[in-house]
């Protein structure tokens, strides 16, 4: 089995779902539980508390484009969201 991380977001909330040889789980977090978010050139760093982060590469979307994540997120958490240059 081939090891992953599958993050799909809506409207209400988003799930994250792990796939691995021993442990295999998925959490649903609505956005007002997000700490911050940044977002850089190349990826998204979703901080779920202040030292726990997800990686979402840009490059790895299945489906749909950075610029709709970050037009959610500026929606669903505000000033919580970080745009690097």
């Amino acid at each position: 089995m081939q090891n992953g991380l599958n993050i799909v977001f809506d409207e209400k909330d988003f799930s994250i779902s792990s796939e691995a040889d021993t442990i295999s789980g998925t959490s649903k977090l609505r956005y007002n539980a997000l700490y911050k978010v940044y977002e850089t050139k190349k990826d998204f760093y979703i901080f779920v508390t202040p030292v726990v982060a997800f990686l979402v590469s840009k490059m790895d979307f299945l489906s749909g484009a950075p610029g709709e994540l970050r037009s959610l997120l500026q929606l669903k958490i505000g000033e919580r969201i970080v745009i690097c240059k």
